[in-house]
């Protein structure tokens, strides 16, 4: 289940490229097994081609259809020259109808805005309004294409919330603003199964002794090591919770990481590369090891174990002043490192 505020109005930002209808299935689905009532605006596509893509991706959204879910073919409408007015009366007479707690779903405004311009985000502000003063919520699914400035900055104003999808290292995720910061989830989306959030997974490498082992160990009371025998290596695995969120750790035992990088690769969130700060004769191979990794867009932090002279000091003979240094003694200093891997 997706992890986001559920307001009297949101919108679904998304990068071009990424799929943003699966979500407003997922929230279609969740609000309609409530035993509430909804309406689906669709816009770029004939209404009844919607339904059975929900079918694909597992959204069994057609039981509903005449009962609790009710749907308004927009497309059909522009195709035979009608425009935005006529749109308004028939979301307004069916929300009269709904009442309370209803929901109204428009699956891409990015169509309503390509052919009617900034007028369409007027109309589209004074539905929010409206469907809100009735005892009802509004969500929209929006493509950020080229548009210009004053229309995206009066978009970003106009609803409670906003949860943006975009990519990075071929991980798509979504973020929203939760208690004055950001809050950025890693989601996948299957057919069928639909949206599903993922753990983000963080792999900590480094020269052999460096301290991975101990630093997964510090922080999760049910780390094991998992060997691969079909691939002659093995890995440290631990669970552990940081803030509301359950992070996958993974550990490279000795020098050889390479095995682990490919066993997980763009599965991998961020890379933790330890360093033990007593042993300078180590310090060549960590920066090769953390310019390979770089080298593959990972996020990369160095951690620096067992620091026994100034931090400065250390820093300046690791010689790495592209990528954030962080002291970690067993373990010490994790939210601190995290913050930092899980940045997107």
């Amino acid at each position: 289940m997706l992890k986001m505020p559920f307001s009297d109005s949101m919108l679904l930002w998304a990068s071009p490229g990424l799929e943003s209808e699966p979500f407003i299935m997922e929230l279609l689905e969740t609000h309609l097994k409530k035993g509430l009532k909804a309406v689906l605006c669709v816009t770029d596509k004939p209404s009844q081609a919607f339904i059975e893509q929900a079918e694909n991706y597992g959204y069994k959204l057609s039981k509903h259809l005449g009962k609790s879910l009710f749907l308004i073919n927009f497309y059909e409408k522009l195709i035979n020259n009608e425009g935005l007015e006529s749109l308004k009366r028939l979301v307004k007479k069916k929300i009269k109808v709904l009442g309370n707690d209803s929901l109204v779903c428009f699956n891409n405004i990015s169509t309503l805005i390509n052919l009617f311009g900034f007028k369409a985000v007027s109309e589209l502000i004074f539905l929010k309004k409206f469907v809100n003063e009735q005892g009802g919520r509004f969500i929209c699914s929006f493509t950020e294409w080229p548009y210009t400035s004053d229309l995206l900055i009066k978009l970003r104003k106009s609803f409670d919330n906003r949860v943006y999808l975009n990519t990075v290292n071929e991980q798509k995720y979504y973020s929203f603003k939760k208690n004055g910061s950001f809050t950025h989830l890693l989601f996948d989306v299957n057919k069928p199964g639909g949206v599903t959030s993922l753990k983000p997974r963080l792999v900590v490498i480094g020269p052999k002794g460096s301290g991975k082992t101990s630093f997964i160990k510090a922080l999760s009371d049910c780390s094991a090591s998992i060997d691969y025998l079909s691939n002659d290596f093995g890995i440290d695995h631990a669970e552990f919770k940081y803030k509301d969120r359950v992070i996958d750790l993974f550990g490279a035992p000795g020098d050889d990481y390479e095995p682990v990088i490919e066993l997980l690769g763009s599965s991998v969130s961020g890379v933790l590369v330890m360093i033990d700060s007593s042993r300078p004769e180590t310090f060549s191979k960590a920066r090769r090891i953390v310019e390979s990794v770089r080298e593959r867009g990972f996020n990369v932090v160095v951690g620096l174990n067992r620091v026994k002279t100034g931090v400065n000091d250390v820093k300046k003979k690791v010689g790495l002043n592209s990528v954030p240094l962080i002291v970690s003694e067993k373990g010490s200093n994790h939210d601190e490192i995290f913050s930092k891997l899980l940045s997107y």
